[in-house]
């Protein structure tokens, strides 16, 4: 029985190192697929194809009719259509920014949720804001000025407004997802007080909240007059969709939510920071994004204080860039 214990924490830890590797990925594609692809795609067409694309991947959970009962059922609870409303807020600000910024600069200001949470939480929960907190928000602030001065420096000075607004709003988007953390923890507390046992089921309430995601998303889409043309676009894009659907969302939240049985959520925290490592080393190597001294100590401090920041985070988050 102690051996079969230690084989599943084993996979356990295996799974979230797997998750955190392929959660450290998507900038650099998001950005292949707004700079790099010619001719580029429009942000929230390509957003909006990738959740397409990956609610066309969870089409077989309706086969099970348990699945298929909650997902339906969640669709038409409040809490659901929130949770779906703040994530595809915080995506298609994610998506309008990295036409601006770079990736190496994305995988640091998304991740910066992890300080803002604990920030939130304070408030919101109740939770003491610790030195250890103090510190990890004052180093989180710091590290992410210096990382983006490191690479201001190198912008044009035409483009510098540019790119100061679309770093700012990768920021805000990993300021919503620590708010995204907050308001799912406070949801999964009442709705345990009124006894939704659907909230229960992970894949129902990420396949419905997913849902109202594409709906808000496709109507700034629409908005903003940036529908995609399918016949324009390219087998390279096409690519670059499948892989963010399928190897930046829905596989590493399974194996997110398997780690998550077995692993307490402050370590699983922890091992995520493993994401925004290999996100600087994938910028580097596939995008010739060289970080100076300065953005490798302006990254040295975030990943420093996002590390401060989870070892006191308790709330059980899932948010995926």
């Amino acid at each position: 029985m102690e051996g079969i214990s230690v084989n599943n924490r084993a996979s356990a830890y295996i799974a979230i190192i797997l998750a955190a590797i392929l959660w450290g990925t998507p900038y650099i594609v998001v950005k292949i697929g707004l700079s790099v692809l010619s001719p580029p795609l429009t942000p929230l067409g390509y957003l909006m194809l990738r959740f397409s694309i990956t609610l066309l991947f969870l089409f077989p959970l309706f086969l099970n009719k348990n699945t298929r009962d909650d997902i339906f059922i969640l669709l038409k609870n409040k809490f659901i259509v929130f949770l779906g409303l703040i994530n595809g807020i915080a995506y298609t600000l994610q998506f309008l920014g990295q036409v601006g910024t770079t990736a190496a600069l994305a995988t640091l200001m998304v991740n910066t949720y992890l300080i803002s949470t604990p920030i939130l939480s304070s408030y919101f929960l109740g939770v003491e804001v610790t030195k250890k907190l103090k510190l990890a928000i004052l180093g989180g602030m710091i590290g992410s000025l210096i990382a983006s001065w490191s690479v201001s420096i190198d912008v044009a000075s035409e483009n510098m407004i540019f790119f100061i607004i679309c770093t700012f709003l990768v920021l805000l988007s990993g300021l919503i997802w620590g708010a995204y953390a907050i308001v799912s923890n406070i949801i999964n507390k009442k709705a345990a007080e009124e006894g939704i046992i659907e909230m229960n089921n992970p894949p129902a309430v990420f396949t419905s909240s997913n849902f109202y995601s594409v709906l808000v998303i496709g109507i700034l889409m629409f908005a903003l007059g940036q529908t995609p043309r399918i016949e324009s676009v390219t087998k390279e894009a096409w690519l670059a969709i499948i892989y963010l659907a399928l190897f930046c969302t829905i596989i590493p939240f399974i194996l997110y939510i398997y780690a998550n049985q077995t692993i307490q959520a402050t370590k699983l925290n922890i091992i995520l920071l493993l994401n925004i490592i290999v996100g600087l080393i994938v910028a580097n190597l596939v995008l010739s994004e060289i970080l100076t001294i300065f953005g490798i100590l302006g990254s040295f401090l975030i990943i420093l204080s996002i590390y401060l920041a989870s070892s006191n985070l308790k709330l059980n988050s899932s948010a995926e860039k």
